[in-house]
């Protein structure tokens, strides 16, 4: 009897044992899932700045490229005041990086105003259809007439 008693004792403890080592198992298996969705998030985070980030770039490259559409309109009507548009594409290397940039430029007569152009610019960096920032900007640019080579 007190064999049976023994044996039975014995793999109660047994028992007892797996029932640990199950549950230690589930609280391990938690953890990891636990910290492997940590993991994602993170990543994600990582991700998503570094495209922010990019993004900012990009915008900062279109207003230049902008400001730049409309200096460069503004030397070409002063010197032929019968300019009227451009698209003006820059090459990634003259721009020191990886990518072009394009400016389509316009120039149009001020109602009832002859010696002033609306120039109206639109500039998108990278030069790519879908993945790209643009920027616009207008200015009004006073255009002097010459007659007989004289002002």
């Amino acid at each position: 009897m007190r064999d049976v008693i023994m044996d039975r004792s014995l793999d109660l403890w047994k028992h007892i044992g797996a029932v640990r080592r199950g549950a230690v198992l589930v609280v391990v298996l938690v953890c990891l899932a636990v910290a492997a969705a940590m993991f994602v998030v993170l990543v994600k985070l990582a991700a998503t700045g570094r495209q922010s980030m990019q993004t900012q770039c990009w915008r900062m490259q279109a207003q230049w490229l902008a400001e730049s559409g409309l200096e460069r309109a503004a030397a070409r009507l002063a010197a032929d005041a019968e300019y009227t548009n451009e698209t003006w594409t820059i090459a990634a290397e003259e721009l020191g990086g990886d990518a072009a940039g394009v400016v389509r430029i316009r120039a149009e007569a001020v109602a009832d105003q002859p010696n002033r152009r609306l120039v109206s610019v639109e500039a998108d960096y990278p030069d790519d259809p879908q993945h790209r920032v643009r920027c616009n900007k207008q200015i009004v640019v006073d255009v002097h007439r010459t007659i007989g080579g004289t002002l």
